[in-house]
């Protein structure tokens, strides 16, 4: 990065995500802080050419600049420096938000989502007993003898599997908390009794397959794996043992499918686990080689 007035010092804060400058012809300090701590910033290579920084002004804030603005061009309306400003926040969340594009076929790609999205999935059973209430729910006076667990209009996952599109289960997916995707992925299916939820299951393991190969959203696709393989962990472990109980040759080809899906699916992720891997294995034996120059 470059600057209007060249610095005469600068220092790095301990902890790495400030940086204190001082500029020549100005007698204050400029504190600039780190975007990565406080956002996800997406790296795409080194810089063809320097960022010129803004000198900011040392105590005066945007409301002097927005007045010494308005004075410098007696033409323009405070509505229009407002509105410029304005444009100018629009352009910056434009270039940081957005869904995150690969650079290319098969390279392992990250989400771009809050960290909160996909973490929480490994650690939902803490969250539930963190929250869990102090005093037992009151039973109440009348309730229905029976609660119907599908309606017509499903549980929202369900009819979204069965369209068997990529792209609409992962921005479904997406779209919701964990404990969302927690009660969307257990009520797919209630047992081995369930033959229609045992059809979903199939399909929602063919769905994390196909995202396997693809490779993008890396990290909330294994967050998803993970508390999809910790909620139907028995049914799985049937059907990859050729069982399921009793339901004649429907039930035998429901498990075949499934185990078809689950073989493919393990191939899928550990490809590109292994090739993560390995590139990580790469730099940092690059990162040791250069220290020990040092």
């Amino acid at each position: 990065m470059t600057f209007k007035s060249p610095p005469t010092s600068l220092t790095v804060s301990t902890t790495g995500e400030f940086l204190a400058t001082s500029h020549a012809d100005s007698k204050g300090i400029s504190l600039w802080a780190d975007k990565s701590f406080y956002q996800t910033v997406h790296l795409t290579g080194p810089p063809a050419v320097s960022t010129l920084m803004d000198d900011p002004s040392p105590g005066g804030g945007e409301e002097e600049d927005e007045e010494q603005e308005i004075n410098e061009s007696p033409a323009k309306t405070h509505s229009d420096v407002v509105g410029k400003a304005k444009l100018d926040d629009d352009a910056d969340e434009e270039e940081d938000g957005g869904p995150v594009v690969p650079k290319g076929v098969g390279m392992v790609t990250l989400s771009g989502l809050p960290d909160g999205h996909w973490k929480n999935l490994f650690h939902l059973e803490l969250v539930k007993l963190r929250n869990k209430p102090k005093e037992a729910p009151k039973k109440p006076e009348s309730a229905p003898f029976f609660l119907q667990r599908r309606g017509d209009g499903g549980t929202g996952l369900d009819m979204i599997v069965d369209e068997k599109v990529e792209e609409i289960v992962t921005e479904y997916l997406q779209s919701m908390g964990p404990s969302a995707i927690d009660v969307a992925m257990t009520t797919l299916c209630s047992g081995e009794h369930d033959c229609e939820g045992i059809d979903f299951l199939v399909l929602f393991v063919e769905y994390l397959g196909t995202a396997a190969e693809t490779r993008e959203n890396f990290e909330a696709f294994n967050a998803y794996l993970n508390r999809f393989l910790f909620v139907h962990a028995d049914l799985l472990r049937a059907a990859e043992q050729g069982g399921g109980g009793a339901g004649g040759e429907r039930r035998m080809a429901q498990m075949k499918r499934m185990k078809e899906a689950m073989e493919k699916l393990r191939e899928s992720q550990a490809g590109a686990a292994n090739r993560l891997k390995e590139k990580l294995t790469k730099a940092s034996a690059l990162v040791k080689h250069f220290q020990s120059l040092i």
